[in-house]
């Protein structure tokens, strides 16, 4: 039933309630109509508001938080329900039922929560004095960022509770109310006619700030220092980061910021940025200094106005008072010195906020002046500096054109992959020493050599300003091309080989050295007679492979002991010290030398291969011939071949010697077989005659003659090398002479063996165990029976065991 007139009522209050808390988090949006009716008689607004303090507040106690809500809506329903429609719940009204808890959990301080209820001293003023206290107090405990700040505006905004009669009169009285509260010391203006609650100890906390205040406005040092120190913090924070590139190649660019002072930058390799303020120097100053530069510099000059100077100052000698309360005073421990600090706290940061919107205002009327150049408005300061810079980096940088390509990053591999024309990659198909680049380094080159570095840095900086990969590209394309040599720690580097890591430490000359077409045919001559293919290859590579060759080859004419020492070529340390034209130059006049030493080193290393095996031979005989008679006279010529390494003299050495051996052994070998065998028949001549020998069976006979080495052997075949060694390994020199000893001395155990083994077996015959004897005639009888057993053995020819 009510609705429809509450309805009626919104509709015509609409303007009142969209306003409330404007410009906040937490004002009116498009949802709240929909809302107004059900949360009536409280407004979202106000319910947003609550919600933010009831959190701020909740020291963990407050667990039922919903049920405080609605316990909270509740009571402010049951105080406006007597009211006219249209009445709603002033926000305060949650001060008088939160002040318990608030006191309990010690986050209201009695000595603030008597001066709110004693401002109410019965009259309509006091009443709202006291209102206006309350929430004064509760709005500090919403957070800072819903920006909802106990400002006149926000307080009334806050306190109407009777839409349909409007709130003109309240918003009239509440701005006097808190001038008044301010002048009493109740509240403290924090700046912006922002309003915090006041305490004893805030008051004497503000009296503090105000005697600092007065030091600091006096100061004129201290605020210049700490105004210059925000505006340049401010510039560099907006310029800092500016990104810049040139060109089709995108080469990255940089500015060089230098803020304040009068000493003009120097111009490096960025782009000069000089910023100025008005305080420093007048704008006249800077324009005439910008004309006098000319349209060629690129120095950039920025000027910030000198703009809301006493109002700087002000806010500073406010920041820097209330900085120095804060950090000098300890911190506080009672609610009240809280809220002292608080308000500090809050006048700091208010200081600051208005230091910075000063500042924003002064960035926004900079102006930028060009070398030679007219001012430039700069309402967006990056935006004007980085189109400005890229004007600057074509003052800088008149030749950079010349190097601007897309695709020298990939000119190194190309060299790597021996293309013949690497700087097609950049689209330039010309010879490689007519590219603007190349001629500029050969140029700079021709007054004596350069490191990589050196180079780098001189076209790195104006008038050039040329890419790395076209510096670096260019260098290397040219050592390709042979106009240029590159040495790293004196040693040639090939153009293929050359590391981008260690280019800066390279050292690059110009090639004087000019080869004519003779030089090239000759080359190929000297490369053909070394074996060195010289198809698609550089004259100088081919040169560096002649020197590799000519090494490799000297190093095969000899070795260790007994083959001579390696030949060394004396030229060979003089052509290694040479490079690039010169070292092909070196070695075309020296052609028929090379030519014949590499033919006599072909030769010797040929003869050292046909010689080795011999040798080696040699060496496996001496091993094997311990016991020779001539081995001491093999040894001592053996030993003077390595002593004077004398394997490749003429005639050759070696074959007298394994001649001499290895008859030597052969017929060491031959006695030694004949030897034994002469044993082997006297022994065999013996048996032939001895009865129990011819007694034995075919293969006991067989066995004993294996077993004595009876078995006579032909003698072995000794026709090869391993023939004789296979022979040695069986029977070694020193063997012969102890083999016969034994086998002479052996006949007579052959014969105990054969007695042995022809001898009958023997037959055990039983004594009864365990007989008892008490007479003679037991012992004779027992005894009589033994002997007819023994007897009939030994009548049979058998030997008897008694047992």
């Amino acid at each position: 039933s009510m609705k429809k007139p509450l309805q009626s009522v919104f509709d015509q209050v609409n303007g009142e309630i969209s306003r409330h808390l404007g410009g906040t988090r937490l004002a009116h949006q498009m949802e709240d109509d929909d809302a107004l009716l059900l949360d009536y008689p409280l407004l979202p607004t106000r319910k947003r508001l609550w919600d933010r303090i009831l959190h701020a507040v909740d020291t963990g106690g407050m667990s039922t938080q919903l049920r405080t809500q609605l316990r909270l809506a509740y009571e402010g329903s049951r105080s406006t329900a007597l009211e006219p429609i249209g009445s709603v719940i002033p926000a305060d009204f949650i001060f008088n039922q939160l002040s318990t808890y608030l006191i309990r959990n010690g986050l209201l301080a009695d000595e603030i929560n008597e001066m709110i209820r004693k401002e109410d001293d019965g009259t309509p003023d006091g009443n709202l004095r006291s209102r206006i206290c309350a929430l004064i107090y509760l709005i500090q405990y919403v957070d800072e960022s819903f920006g909802v700040n106990a400002n006149a505006q926000t307080l009334s905004d806050l306190l109407v509770t009777d839409l349909p009669a409007g709130s003109e009169m309240l918003r009239k009285k509440v701005p006097e109310l808190l001038l008044e509260l301010n002048d009493r010391g109740v509240i403290s203006d924090v700046g912006n006619r922002v309003y915090h609650i006041q305490t004893k100890e805030g008051k004497a906390w503000d009296s503090d700030y105000r005697a600092k205040l007065a030091q600091y406005k006096a100061d004129d040092s201290r605020i210049m220092f700490k105004r210059d120190e925000l505006l340049s913090r401010a510039v560099e924070e907006k310029l800092r980061g500016l990104s810049l590139v040139q060109g089709k190649s995108k080469t990255p660019r940089q500015t060089e910021l230098t803020i304040f002072g009068s000493q003009k930058p120097e111009i490096g390799t960025k782009v000069p940025v000089w910023i100025r303020h008005g305080w420093e120097v007048p704008e006249s100053q800077v324009k005439t200094e910008a004309q006098e530069q000319g349209t060629e510099s690129p120095l950039l000059m920025v000027f910030l106005p000198r703009m809301h100077h006493n109002e700087i100052r002000n806010e500073i000698a406010g920041m820097l008072a209330a900085t120095e309360i804060l950090q000098s005073r300890p911190t506080p421990t009672t609610s009240e010195g809280h809220q002292a600090r608080t308000n500090i706290e809050a006048k700091c940061k208010n200081h600051a906020t208005r230091v910075a919107e000063y500042i924003t205002a002064i960035l926004a009327n900079t102006k930028l002046y060009p070398g030679g150049g007219v001012g430039v408005d700069c309402p967006d300061l990056v935006k004007v500096v980085h189109d400005a810079a890229q004007n600057s980096m074509l003052r800088m940088f008149p030749r950079f054109n010349e190097a601007d390509a897309v695709g020298w990053d990939r000119v190194i591999p190309r060299v790597k992959a021996d293309a013949k024309s690497p700087l097609e990659t950049i689209g330039f198909s010309r010879a490689t020493e007519e590219h603007p680049v190349c001629k500029e380094i050969l140029h700079r080159l021709r007054s004596g050599p350069k490191t990589g570095n050196e180079i780098r840095n001189t076209l790195d900086a104006p008038p050039f300003g040329w890419p790395r990969d076209a510096i670096d590209g260019a260098l290397i394309a040219l050592c390709a091309s042979e106009h240029l040599v590159a040495t790293l720690q004196r040693r040639p580097v090939p153009a293929k080989e050359i590391d981008r890591k260690s280019l800066g430490k390279m050292e690059f000359r110009t090639e004087t050295v000019v080869l004519i077409t003779n030089d090239k045919i000759a080359l190929r001559g000297v490369c053909a007679a070394l074996a060195i293919p010289t198809e698609g290859v550089a004259e100088v590579e081919s040169a560096r492979s002649v020197l590799d060759a000519i090494s490799a080859l000297a190093a095969t004419t000899g070795g260790k002991a007994p083959l001579p020492e390696p030949e060394a070529p004396e030229y060979l340390s003089e052509l290694r010290s040479l490079s690039g034209n010169a070292l092909i130059k070196a070695i075309v006049a020296r052609q028929s030398e090379i030519r014949g030493d590499a033919r006599r080193w072909q030769q010797t290393a040929g003869r050292i291969d046909t010689r080795t095996p011999a040798w080696e031979q040699l060496k496996t005989l001496i091993d094997y011939a311990e016991g020779l008679d001539l081995l001491d006279e093999v040894r001592e010529q053996y030993d003077a071949i390595i002593e004077r390494r004398s394997l490749l003299g003429d005639p050759d050495p070696v074959p007298p010697l394994l001649q001499k051996i290895r008859s030597g052994l052969r017929d060491a070998l031959t006695e030694g077989a004949k030897q034994v065998k002469r044993a082997q028949e006297i022994v065999l001549a013996g048996l032939q005659d001895d009865a129990l020998w011819g007694r034995l069976t075919e293969s006991q006979r067989r066995d004993l003659l294996d077993r004595y080495q009876l078995v006579v052997q032909s003698p072995p075949a000794l026709e090869s090398d391993a023939a004789i060694i296979a022979q040695l390994r069986k029977t070694p020199l020193a063997s012969f002479a102890q083999t016969a000893r034994l086998i002479e001395g052996s006949l007579s155990e052959i014969r105990a063996e054969a007695a042995k083994l022809l001898e009958p077996k023997t037959v055990t015959v039983r004594l009864s165990s365990g007989v008892v004897v008490k007479t003679e005639e037991d012992l004779d009888s027992y005894l009589g029976d033994l002997r007819v057993r023994a007897m009939n053995e030994l009548g049979k020819g058998n030997p008897v065991m008694l047992k």
